[in-house]
């Protein structure tokens, strides 16, 4: 079976998870996709697809409380006044910064 052999669909409608904690926020995203083969692509509402894939993206965003008059003013609305005791919530730094992790599930033959 050559590379070009099959063709994936769009994701049926998948999922969002978003848990918001006190020091983080995580974001899980879920997604279902058939692949069929090329041959029956136009008409692949008539068929079953060849497999089924589950897919999971996760981000953990670690969170930090800092003084509002610590925080640059690039980062703030510009009409925005804050007194010395107003703390914000900012994306804390880390090891994990920007890193997404895919998980692919089994395969479901169908």
């Amino acid at each position: 079976m050559k590379d070009n052999d099959y063709v994936e669909t769009p994701p049926a409608a998948g999922t969002i998870e978003i848990t918001v904690l006190l020091t983080s926020i995580v974001i899980k995203c879920h997604g279902c996709y058939d692949i069929y083969p090329r041959a029956v692509f136009d008409s692949f509402e008539s068929c079953e697809p060849l497999i089924q894939i589950h897919t999971a993206t996760h981000e953990h965003i670690s969170l930090q409380t800092v003084r509002a008059r610590d925080v640059a003013v690039s980062d703030v609305k510009s009409d925005a006044h804050f007194d010395d005791n107003t703390l914000m919530l900012k994306e804390k730094i880390t090891e994990l910064t920007g890193q997404r992790i895919l998980s692919v599930m089994p395969v479901h033959c169908m």
